[in-house]
């Protein structure tokens, strides 16, 4: 019984320790925010929502075999995986920069053929996606850091010919504001 007992007091140290490490860096999803931001003034998107994290999302993340598929993927969240938090910001900036060179038949095409898988990086800035949540997963041996988004099982893209005369943060989910200004409230609708 005593040999017990100070397993009991290390446990939840190390249960502590293990939520911390599966956390993305503080400036990851605001990094991802800033960039859902800039996109929305640039290319003139009116359902651009602020991420927020998940623990719905990450308690449905962290049991997941990420060798295996699932199929209650893409009814409402959708997923994506890279290998580390530090490069992911630029890389998911070049990946949109990349896409947006692309013609309509191609974006339609990508869309198409991602609609039955992932869209990779591209998923973070989907417009519609209103929550985040990230954890490291192994694959093969690797370690992964894998992020879930949600609420929508599809992946939308906003307007990327920069032919848009739409008004920025215009069409937001109701319980979001910021609809032609930015205010303090918990949700925001980039504009």
């Amino acid at each position: 019984m005593l040999l017990i007992l100070p397993l009991f007091v290390l446990l939840p140290c190390s249960i502590i320790a293990t939520t911390m490490e599966d956390l993305p860096p503080d400036n990851f999803v605001s990094g991802i925010n800033e960039l859902r931001r800039k996109y929305a003034k640039q290319y003139n998107v009116p359902n651009m929502h602020e991420l927020m994290w998940s623990e719905d999302l990450l308690n449905i993340l962290k049991p997941l075999d990420w060798s295996a598929s699932w199929l209650y993927s893409e009814i409402t969240w959708r997923d994506t995986d890279f290998q580390s938090y530090e490069a992911e910001l630029s890389q998911i900036e070049m990946d949109a920069i990349d896409f947006s060179k692309k013609t309509p038949e191609e974006v339609t095409k990508a869309i198409e053929d991602g609609s039955t898988g992932t869209m990779k990086r591209m998923e973070l800035i989907n417009p519609l996606q209103r929550f985040i949540a990230c954890s490291p997963k192994s694959k093969k041996g690797a370690v992964l850091f894998v992020c879930i988004v949600g609420t929508e099982g599809s992946f939308t893209l906003f307007d990327t010919t920069g032919q848009s005369t739409s008004i920025p943060g215009s069409q937001c989910h109701r319980r979001y504001t910021g609809c032609g200004r930015i205010t303090r409230t918990s949700y925001k609708c980039y504009i």
